[in-house]
């Protein structure tokens, strides 16, 4: 469970919320930005950050507050995976298995599948699913790559439902 940050009102008086944007600005100057400024930067994990009271925080955490009146107790998902887009349409509260659904492919992924990857001894698709945290489960060995990316799929499906995405 995260600490909540400061209080709704706090963040009110200090900046703005462009609901269909999901971008934040400043309302007041502060140090080393003007009144009207968008809030924060780009951090290295492609998140937007910032930080109230010389305490950093996510932005997309900051829109939650701003736009339900409270901070969130979980984690927030980006529903289209797209890390800066903070129009609260596009967040979710999810727990961390959740959230960890909706990621998207790894670079090293060679089968183009989430959960699918090459077993050379048996020289088959094999399919490994989460079922729950720190949780994989093997689904089976197949010869046809597509079928094995649709079994994992189902899988996905029917164990994560609104949180599996619909991209590969």
């Amino acid at each position: 469970m995260r600490k909540p940050g400061p209080s709704c009102e706090r963040l009110r008086e200090l900046m703005r919320l462009d609901a269909e944007t999901g971008k934040l600005y400043w309302t007041k100057q502060r140090r080393g930005s003007t009144s009207g400024n968008e809030v924060g930067c780009v951090g290295p994990h492609g998140y937007r950050v910032t930080s109230v009271d010389d305490v950093p925080y996510r932005a997309h955490r900051i829109v939650w507050a701003l736009h339900t009146g409270a901070w969130p107790t979980a984690d927030i998902d980006h529903i289209n995976g797209v890390k800066d887009d903070n129009r609260p349409c596009n967040l979710r509260e999810a727990t961390p298995s959740q959230n960890a659904a909706n990621k998207p492919l790894l670079p090293s992924n060679k089968s183009g599948f989430r959960g699918v990857s090459w077993n050379a001894r048996r020289r088959k698709w094999r399919v490994d699913v989460t079922t729950a945290p720190r949780k994989q489960q093997t689904l089976g060995y197949f010869d046809d790559l597509e079928f094995a990316g649709l079994v994992a799929d189902e899988s996905r499906r029917v164990t994560f439902g609104a949180f599996c995405p619909t991209r590969n």
